[in-house]
C-alpha cells in the first residue's frame, strides 16, 4: 500500500468509526488481533482487534455526547507506519472547545491496522478558557 493509503486508513480509525460511528468500517481496517496500547493504561483496553475499536468508538460518542469532530495535524508515515496529533473539538453554547489531545501511533499489516499506539489527555477549564492551541 502506498503511504498515502496508509494514511487514510490511519486516520479512519478516528473520522469514521468513532466520530461517524461507522462501526462496520472497524471490520475492514483492523486485524482480528490487533493490539491497542493506550495510555493511560487501562484495562477497558485489553481487548483486541476490530471489537476494541468499536468499544473505544461507542465509549467517545457517550462521552463527548456525540456533538464532537477530531482534528489531525502533524501526520507522518514512513513504511507501514503513520503517526499523527490530533485533538477533540466540541461544541457548547459559547461555541466550539477543545475537549482532549493525544497522539496516535499506527503500525499496519497487509492495508489493516495490527496495532495502536495512543497517549491523551483532556483539555481542563482552564486551558479551553485561555484559547488552548494544539
Amino acid at each position: 500500500m502506498s503511504l498515502e493509503e496508509n494514511k487514510k486508513i490511519a486516520e479512519s480509525y478516528h473520522l469514521e468509526v468513532i466520530q461517524n460511528l461507522n462501526l462496520d468500517l472497524a471490520d475492514k481496517i483492523f486485524t482480528s488481533d490487533c493490539m491497542f496500547h493506550v495510555a493511560p493504561n487501562d484495562a477497558r483496553f485489553s481487548v483486541r482487534g476490530p471489537q476494541q475499536a468499536k468499544r473505544m468508538a461507542c465509549n467517545d460518542q457517550e462521552v463527548y455526547g456525540g456533538a464532537f469532530k477530531f482534528i489531525h495535524s502533524d501526520q507522518v508515515a514512513e513504511e507501514n507506519y503513520v503517526s499523527y496529533r490530533w485533538k477533540v473539538m466540541g461544541t457548547s453554547t459559547t461555541g466550539e472547545l477543545p475537549l482532549s489531545q493525544g497522539i496516535d501511533f499506527v503500525r499496519l499489516e497487509n492495508g489493516k491496522i495490527a496495532e495502536l499506539w495512543s497517549a491523551f489527555g483532556n483539555c481542563g477549564e482552564e486551558q479551553r478558557r485561555k484559547g488552548w492551541e494544539f
